[in-house]
């Protein structure tokens, strides 16, 4: 996890990132309304869509998803800057 948001905080400075464990439902240890997670695992952005957070997908896959999918953090950015996903201020 600390390796994980040392990463972020190199590639995408100024994003707030929170490492929550597997154990742990993310929509419950954080506050998603408004608030992007990028995840692999489709139930946990189920769940952070059901409890108002933007999820998105994490997949190298050409498979379609019902989620905006990136297999890059970097393709954040785009999503953000071509207003597909807005986030709250």
């Amino acid at each position: 996890m600390k390796d994980k948001i040392e990463y972020f905080n190199i590639v995408l400075p100024g994003i707030n990132v929170i490492g929550v464990p597997k154990t742990i439902e993310k929509a419950d240890f954080v506050d998603p309304i408004g608030a992007v997670l990028v995840d692999d695992f489709t139930p946990n952005l189920d769940y952070w869509k059901e409890k108002g957070g933007i999820p998105v997908k994490f997949s190298m896959s050409e498979k379609e998803y019902e989620y905006p999918v990136i297999s890059d953090l970097l393709e954040l950015i785009k999503l953000f800057s071509k207003n597909k996903i807005k986030v709250k201020e």
